[in-house]
């Protein structure tokens, strides 16, 4: 069970490193900073409060994919039975979300925030998050359910 523990905690750090890329995006967006950057994927020193807010969407948005890429690493290291296999298939369809998002990002900057562009931005950043935390869910009640089928056993 140590691999769906470890497998469990790595969704719950990219769920919550969305949730972070959530708040900067929304704040991002908020202060009208959307644009501070012009180009994709470079941005210029941040010499002001918008570019540096900006610069720092796109960083994070790194530290997002890092973590999910993490995920994906250790679900592989998971059997594929039962519950697991559903979690499986949520972690790996979020990294290809994740991606489509970066995608997306660049393609919110360079149609200059079309706002249904920015929706759809928005819309996969959630998606996301819903498969890593229901990812998380999935991985934590199968392992438990077989902790406790484990304990049983020993016991009779």
């Amino acid at each position: 069970m140590d691999a769906a523990l470890k497998l469990y905690q790595s969704t719950i750090v990219a769920a919550s490193a969305i949730i972070i890329m959530n708040v900067i995006g929304s704040y991002v967006s908020a202060i009208g900073a959307g644009l501070a950057c012009p180009d994709w994927p470079l941005c210029p020193f941040p010499e002001s409060f918008p570019v540096l807010m900006e610069f720092l969407h796109r960083v994070w948005g790194l530290v997002v994919v890092a973590t999910i890429a993490i995920s994906v690493l250790r679900a592989r290291g998971i059997g594929d039975v039962g519950g697991f296999r559903a979690a499986k298939l949520l972690v790996y369809t979020s990294l290809l979300i994740v991606l489509i998002q970066v995608a997306l990002g660049a393609i919110v900057i360079f149609t200059t925030l079309r706002p249904e562009f920015v929706a759809l931005h928005q819309l996969l950043a959630q998606v996301t998050l819903s498969l890593q935390v229901a990812a998380a869910g999935i991985t934590w009640s199968t392992a438990s359910r077989r902790i406790e089928a484990e304990k049983t056993s020993v016991k009779s």
